[in-house]
């Protein structure tokens, strides 16, 4: 009985005051309004409504039992709410990471949240692309190799990572500090991220903070693994 169809009836029309009112609220007919609670008295075993005087009011009997379905009403709200809030319903992650990331740290992510979710949905892409997808709620959050150009996203630094020059080991420079005048005429191109790639920008910025223009440039996608 507790909480089906004809007890969330007779709790409506002690809440609205009269039949006419909860069936407006329950959208249905006042007849069905009055069947539910002739067939609750008849589960019950009693009178709810006494109705030798008018308007009807409650017996002592079914106030009492209002009183405990609304009792019970409370604490059952109480307690999915424990069981929300405790990830017994488990939510589902929708996020986003640039592609050189996403093999490793991608993975340790979805490793270590799988079994507290329902399902993941990882997206790879430049930090622009990342971006975009933020700002029209494709996904909830993001790592991107820069920070954004807007202020519209809170943003939280994870760490940092050095750029790495490597040269073949035929390249014997001795004991001499290598310059960036020996590594632009050394006959080597400079491999660098696509244009359009965080590491790209980053690129960029440290060589012109070096005042090194390189004559010959080829760009190359990284994205494959090594």
């Amino acid at each position: 009985m507790l909480f089906g169809t004809h007890t969330k009836v007779f709790i409506a029309v002690v809440e609205q005051g009269n039949i006419q009112e909860a069936a407006s609220v329950l959208k249905i007919s006042q007849s069905s309004v009055s069947y539910h609670l002739k067939e609750l008295e008849k589960e019950v075993g009693f009178q709810l409504y006494d109705r030798s005087q008018k308007p009807n009011h409650l017996t002592e009997e079914g106030a009492l039992l209002f009183r405990e379905l609304r009792q019970e009403r409370e604490h059952l709200a109480r307690t999915l709410g424990k069981l929300r809030s405790g990830c017994s319903i488990r939510p589902t992650l929708r996020f986003g990471i640039v592609e050189s990331l996403a093999r490793n740290l991608g993975a340790s992510v979805i490793e270590n949240l799988a079994s507290r979710l329902s399902s993941i949905v990882m997206v790879t892409g430049t930090s622009e692309r990342l971006y975009s997808k933020l700002k029209h709620r494709d996904i909830d959050w993001a790592i991107t190799s820069r920070l954004p150009d807007a202020s519209e996203f809170l943003t939280q630094k994870l760490f940092s990572e050095p750029s790495v020059l490597a040269v073949p080991l035929s390249m014997d420079f001795g004991a001499k500090a290598v310059s960036w005048q020996d590594l632009k005429f050394c006959g080597l191109p400079l491999l660098r991220y696509i244009r359009s790639s965080g590491g790209h920008k980053i690129t960029e910025s440290l060589l012109g903070a070096l005042s090194v223009d390189l004559p010959v440039k080829i760009e190359v996608d990284d994205g494959a693994s090594c």
